[in-house]
């Protein structure tokens, strides 16, 4: 029988070094780390870096910069996905829909009136709410699988475990 060479087995490639832009001095200050999730979740709703707190988190409407100019922190590595539309959905259906409900069980009125009313009201909180929950979110994956590596120096992937079954 033929020697067969498992995946498991098989060396691993060997792993480029990130590209990652060196960080920027400020004024000689460090760039801090915020010291809870809450906090890296207030700078991300406001559009900032996550991890040192600096401005410019998007290049454009939904894109991230692909690294943080002040700190280096690799914005690429990291996708939010469908979540922050989730969350703004889940948002503006606790605002409109008790707005609705009250309107309609006070006043009855007809219904392009709640068309007008809610449609841009549900448009403009959407395009207001999308570019801070997409931050938001960026903040919890960073605080939940980057932060641990920013101070311990290991940049790769964590290593996949073996589901082969063997020992």
């Amino acid at each position: 029988m033929p020697d067969v060479v498992r995946v498991v087995d098989a060396p691993a490639a060997p792993r480029r070094p990130r590209e990652v832009p060196a960080p920027v001095e400020t004024a000689g200050l460090p760039a801090l780390a915020p010291n809870s999730l809450l906090a890296a979740i207030r700078r991300g709703l406001a559009c900032r870096c996550p991890r040192c707190g600096s401005p410019g988190l998007f290049e454009s409407f939904l894109q991230p910069v692909p690294h943080c100019r002040v700190c280096g922190q690799d914005w690429r590595t990291r996708s939010s996905d469908d979540v922050p539309p989730y969350l703004v959905i889940l948002a503006l259906g606790h605002v409109v829909a008790p707005g609705m409900i009250a309107l309609e069980t006070f006043f009855h009125p007809p219904l392009w009136v709640h068309l007008v009313i809610w449609l841009p009201v549900v448009v403009i909180l959407g395009f207001l709410l999308i570019q801070p929950m997409k931050g938001a979110v960026m903040a919890v994956q960073w605080w939940h699988w980057d932060r641990g590596r920013d101070a311990g120096g290991d940049s790769s992937e964590p290593a996949q475990e073996d589901r082969s079954g063997t020992a």
